[in-house]
């Protein structure tokens, strides 16, 4: 693409929506378009992921679309205008191809914002993988210490429940020999899933003073 690039616009955040309207067919899941510049009939789209060079040949009836993620760039440099030389240059080399890309900016257009988001895409691309592994298990450890919290208290309501009736019933002798029969068992637990923890031991207490075990 050997033509100057340009900013688009002055309202630049109403065309960057209608561009992600107008490329949503071709842009993946919750990708971003960051920034946007264009020749009379190219453009060329920076997003989150990646570089997508749109470029029209002949009389537009004829389109291309070259997509180039940032995990992809080998290397990149800007010139910028001289004294001669008006415009700026932003040079990209790709993996696996000898010829770089080649984009001229012209002085209204900012070469360094498009330096700066190839610069901190690069770099978030280069680690992108250990961050989402390290995002993974971040969050399967919040998981299991959540988890694992929640498994103690209720251990430990379990154990201090256990202590209240024993307390109520008279030693712990008592207690397995009301939980023995099935029936008190079966509504024991009912009224516990149901009522919560206080119905189920009052009415272990109310079956230990019927059958006078408690103190």
């Amino acid at each position: 693409m050997g033509t100057i690039l340009r900013a688009l616009g002055s309202a630049e955040e109403t065309s960057i929506y209608n561009i992600e309207k107008e490329y949503s067919e071709f842009l993946i899941e919750n990708e971003k378009v960051i920034k946007v510049y264009k020749t009379i009939r190219d453009k060329i789209l920076f997003t989150d992921r990646r570089i997508i060079f749109e470029n029209v040949q002949g009389i537009g009836l004829k389109v291309s679309l070259y997509s180039l993620p940032y995990k992809n760039i080998s290397s990149f440099y800007k010139e910028s205008a001289g004294l001669l030389d008006l415009n700026a240059e932003l040079v990209i080399f790709v993996k696996g191809e000898v010829n770089p890309h080649r984009f001229t900016f012209d002085p209204n257009a900012n070469i360094n914002e498009a330096y700066m988001l190839i610069s901190k895409y690069i770099l978030l691309d280069e680690s992108y993988d250990r961050y989402l592994e390290k995002e993974r298990l971040q969050k399967e450890k919040e998981v299991h210490e959540k988890e694992e919290k929640e498994r103690l208290e209720d251990e430990q309501k379990k154990e201090e429940s256990k202590k209240r009736i024993i307390d109520a019933v008279g030693k712990v002798e008592n207690l397995e020999q009301l939980l023995s029969d099935p029936k008190i068992k079966e509504e024991a637990e009912i009224l516990k899933r149901m009522y919560g923890t206080s119905a189920y031991e009052n009415y272990l207490k109310n079956k230990a003073k019927e059958l006078g075990f408690s103190n």
